[in-house]
């Protein structure tokens, strides 16, 4: 139990080490379903959950979930930290799988038949602090609210990392959509 929420297991925890200091963004379910959390330590091992006031939970805000665009809620966050961009807005860049959209919608995902309920897509969110995130303008041409006008988004995937190289961003995990590889049951997929 993580403040009376079911931690989600290891998938999903993602830290980074910055300026001397350990950050990690992860996930819990509990009412109200997945909540993306932050926690620092300075040395990995004892870790302080703190205040961020950014989200109301159970009456209070006093607690440590990271704030998502209004409505969202998914898992498997996984961060960037790119101080370098020159937009300090998107010094931090994460992969989220959301799996309920706020008033978006996402024509890809509700055209996925082939499980009871539509499957998750892994969604690109900035940030400038790392802690108030907001959905990627290139996910929502023109301003509006269908999510990925034309790109093809990710969906079937335990996501397991994100990371830039040479210029490209990728994330990888397992896929859950295609044929499996033998003898491990799933495959390993990279996108780019």
């Amino acid at each position: 139990m993580f403040d009376g929420l079911i931690c989600m297991g290891i998938i999903s925890i993602m830290v980074r080490k910055e300026n001397g200091l350990y950050r990690s963004w992860h996930h819990s379910r509990g009412e109200g379903g997945n909540l993306n959390l932050y926690a620092e330590s300075e040395d990995g091992v004892r870790w302080v959950k703190p205040n961020l006031g950014l989200v109301e939970f159970r009456g209070s805000r006093d607690n440590n979930i990271v704030l998502m665009p209004e409505g969202f809620r998914g898992y498997h966050i996984m961060v960037l930290h790119e101080p370098e961009d020159p937009d300090p807005t998107r010094h931090f860049k994460a992969t989220v799988q959301v799996t309920n959209y706020g008033g978006y919608t996402v024509p890809q995902v509700a055209a996925e038949t082939t499980f009871r309920a539509p499957p998750g897509a892994y969604l690109t969110l900035y940030s400038g602090d790392g802690l108030r995130w907001r959905l990627a303008e290139e996910l929502i041409p023109e301003g509006g609210k269908t999510i990925s006008g034309g790109i093809q988004l990710v969906t079937r995937l335990e996501g397991t990392g994100l990371w830039k190289w040479k210029g490209m961003y990728y994330l990888a995990g397992q896929g859950k959509g295609s044929p499996a590889v033998e003898p491990y049951g799933r495959h390993v997929e990279i996108f780019r």
